[in-house]
């Protein structure tokens, strides 16, 4: 998961460097890391503040999912993911089981994010349990569908592949390698509206496009200054021979001057938004008079939604519609993640939108994709997890493991990030705006790319299993006398060294002993009657890569993460100071901008509505037909 995040993290801080060529005329450094992507897949979580010392510790991991409505479920005859998250659509799954006396029930808390106490959750689940047990899994999913229901199957990365949907939909496409033969494999993770698609290559062969590629004539720099704030329709070339001054450093951000009209809730959809403010963009957060469902979770909300402003706007009145289109005509995106009916039937399609602003990149975030046969299905990240074959891969042949981590959710944010600012580079050339979409179906499949394969010669993949500590003997958890250590020898050289060190037979591998082998039980006997200080001395001297596992209070002491900005401090009107995850990016020229506190609900209302170029009456005329609200 951290290895494909700072792949997608890095091609996000890359397309903010072109733009921010654009401003400048010059080119930069830029810095992302693993340590970053890790933070970033976990922004929600790692926020700590006065009276909250974050959710890990209360909703221990459990394989089958931390919520009763929202978890892994046995079927007659395999697994499903029920995806009841909210409070409508949990009544509507009581009443489809038979079960509307749950929903009265005083011991039990409406709303399902609610549920997560341990008593709670065990109770709610005795009651479950045997219900789902009584029909067959397409049954069940039958049914789902007619009452508009999350939910999915619990597939193999083969199923996986093969379904109908994923050829349809080009997340799995076909290539042709003229080694490997025929291929199945990942498709593009990003959909440009109108862009003419590119026909699918397979992997270039060791240097076999060497020549022609040294002779290609490479593009020349952008010598052209723009006005700060101003971004230019058209760029001229340098001419040959020119000179290109360094750009000194500068306190603007790559997305100075971009303001993003935010329509998201939950995770996915708000973490989008959440990157372009740290890259300098004007957020506007508009919510609905009752807000963004996930403010019931403040910390969390917080890791979401930094750095935004708020306005209540309800979009579903006609006053309410027309403000948002003036809104429109002076924002450069809107990003929404709305099942992909919703603009259009009140009105605020992108074809809509495009006439009020031929320029609006319009980015569109949803469970399945803006077309075909499940384009109206609602998807959650649990969803994908279940039908991409990750939960089980991950429980191996026992029962499938649902991660805590909700990586669909983040990573279709960075991809919405990436191909929002790649659109808004693209604009600058031709100076028109474009939309695009992201899916959680389409990032799912992104996200095992390397797995998600079907050729001949296939390795077999790595076994999982419900209480999985790593891959093999050399690359897993180990418990100490007083934490635990992650060892990940992964080079031969390293394995054997570790090998060695406690005087283990060298001629058998450790990367080839599995995780809960001989040679791992053995490991595992010295490691857990030593401290992990000197456990990690012992192995750091002997050249076997290793490190500590932090604890939940650890991440916020750790002088690495505050060095590098990965956890700052923000003092915020309500809560006081908090600790958080900060800005995953950094660049030499034009750095993001520092940790600011999400917005309270409509906080920044009357200001942005008059910045739009409404007056006082015109405002008081929006609060007055219940439009929008003070804060």
């Amino acid at each position: 998961m951290v290895s494909y995040a700072t792949g997608f993290v890095a091609a996000l801080g890359i397309a903010a460097a072109l733009r921010a060529r654009t401003m400048t005329g010059g080119g930069q450094r830029i810095d992302t890391s693993g340590l970053g992507a890790a933070m970033l897949l976990q922004s929600g979580t790692y926020v700590r503040g006065a009276g909250h010392e974050g959710s890990l510790a209360t909703q221990a991991s459990d394989p089958r999912g931390v919520f009763p409505t929202y978890g892994l479920y046995q079927t007659a005859d395999g697994w499903m993911f029920v995806g009841a998250l909210t409070e409508s659509f949990w009544v509507a799954l009581a009443m489809l089981l038979g079960r509307s006396d749950l929903l009265a029930d005083p011991d039990l808390p409406q709303n399902p994010l609610a549920m997560g106490r341990p008593d709670v959750r065990e109770r709610l689940r005795r009651e479950l349990e045997p219900i789902f047990r009584s029909q067959t899994t397409s049954e069940w999913l039958r049914r789902f569908d007619a009452d508009d229901i999350p939910g999915g199957p619990v597939q193999s990365r083969r199923e996986a592949l093969e379904e109908p949907n994923a050829a349809l939909s080009g997340v799995v496409i076909e290539v042709d390698d003229p080694e490997i033969g025929s291929m199945r494999q990942v498709g593009a993770p990003v959909l440009f509206a109108g862009a003419v698609p590119r026909v699918p290559v397979p992997a270039p062969r060791l240097d076999a496009d060497a020549a022609p590629r040294f002779a290609q004539r490479t593009r020349a720099p952008v010598g052209r200054r723009p006005v700060v704030g101003v971004e230019p329709t058209s760029i001229a070339p340098v001419g040959r021979g020119a000179v290109v001054l360094a750009v000194e450093p500068t306190t603007l951000a790559p997305l100075a001057g971009i303001r993003v009209l935010d329509l998201t809730s939950f995770i996915a959809g708000p973490l989008c938004p959440m990157l372009l403010a740290d890259l300098g963009a004007d957020v506007v957060k508009i919510e609905t008079a009752s807000g963004d469902p996930f403010r019931v979770a403040t910390f969390g909300f917080e890791g979401w939604n930094r750095g935004k402003r708020s306005l209540v706007l309800d979009l579903k009145s006609d006053a309410g519609a027309k403000a948002f289109l003036r809104l429109v005509e002076r924002a450069d995106v809107v990003v929404e993640n709305f099942r992909p009916t919703v603009m259009p039937r009140l009105g605020l399609g992108y074809e809509i939108l495009k006439k009020s602003n031929p320029r609006l990149i319009y980015t569109a975030v949803s469970g399945f994709g803006a077309e075909g046969p499940e384009a109206a299905r609602p998807g959650f990240d649990p969803v994908m997890q279940a039908r991409s074959g990750l939960c089980r891969a991950q429980g191996g042949e026992d029962e499938p493991v649902l991660h805590q981590v909700a990586y669909t959710d983040y990573m279709t944010g960075t991809l919405a990030a990436f191909a929002t600012v790649a659109a808004l580079h693209e604009r600058g050339h031709v100076g028109e705006g474009r939309r695009v979409d992201v899916s959680l179906y389409r990032t799912a499949f992104a996200m095992q790319a390397a797995e998600i394969v079907e050729c001949v010669g296939r390795m077999p993949e790595a076994r999982g299993g419900r209480d999985l500590l790593g891959r093999s003997a050399a690359y897993r958890a180990y418990a100490t006398r007083d934490g635990w250590i992650f060892v990940a020898a992964s080079e031969p050289g390293e394995a054997s060294a570790l090998l060695a060190l406690f005087a283990i037979a060298r001629d058998i591998s450790a990367n080839g002993q599995a995780a809960d082998g001989p040679t791992a039980q053995r490991i595992a006997a010295v490691l857990a009657l030593t401290s992990s200080a000197a456990a990690l001395e012992r192995l750091a001297g002997a050249g076997v890569p290793a490190t500590r596992c932090l604890t939940f209070a650890d991440v916020f002491e750790s002088a690495a993460l505050r060095r590098t900005g990965l956890i700052g401090d923000v003092e915020h009107p309500r809560l006081g100071t908090i600790s958080q995850t900060g800005p995953y990016l950094r660049f030499s020229q034009t750095p993001c901008v520092p940790l600011r506190p999400a917005p309270a609900l409509g906080e920044h209302g009357a200001q942005v509505l008059c910045e739009a170029g409404f007056t006082r009456a015109e405002i008081d005329g929006l609060i007055a037909a219940g439009a929008t609200r003070s804060a």
